[in-house]
């Protein structure tokens, strides 16, 4: 279990706690649930990959990393476009690529996010999950961590 109530974030639809479902983490509105949490985004369900970079974001810059910052707004639809991580005080947006971000539609908004970062003076990383290992993915922003740190809850 990856307890959350201690955890900054973007937006509502994360609940406090997820569970892992497969390799994806689940958010559900409680222990041992199988109904998707009610304030989920679209029954969301995100990789390790992500699950576990999410954590050591929070865990190496709490006071300035936002999970699914709402920042962005889809310039066609003024709907909120959630970043997946935002670590402020390194000006840095992660959007961690899938096999979901691969249709037409969801690679426009991802174009708008990356658009909307880079205008505010922010590195736009989209790092594919099909391409890196977790400690490749890790590297990339944090380069002196070789293994997943004991402060991640991969349980």
């Amino acid at each position: 279990m990856w307890h959350f109530s201690t955890y900054r974030k973007g937006s509502d639809y994360l609940d406090n706690h997820l569970y892992i479902i497969d390799e994806y983490f689940s958010p559900h509105s409680r222990e041992g649930s199988d109904t998707q949490c009610p304030n989920c985004y679209r029954k969301k369900r995100e990789s390790l990959h992500a699950a576990i970079l999410k954590q050591i974001c929070i865990h190496e810059y709490p006071n300035s990393t936002v999970l699914e910052d709402p920042s962005c707004i889809n310039p066609k639809t003024n709907h909120t476009l959630p970043t997946d991580i935002v670590i402020h005080e390194l000006k840095i947006a992660i959007e961690i690529q899938s096999s979901f971000h691969d249709s037409e539609t969801r690679k426009q908004l991802d174009s708008f996010k990356h658009q909307y970062w880079s205008d505010q003076g922010y590195t736009v990383l989209t790092p594919d999950i099909r391409q890196y290992s977790i400690i490749e993915m890790i590297h990339l922003i944090f380069p002196n961590i070789n293994e997943i740190p004991k402060c991640v809850d991969v349980h």
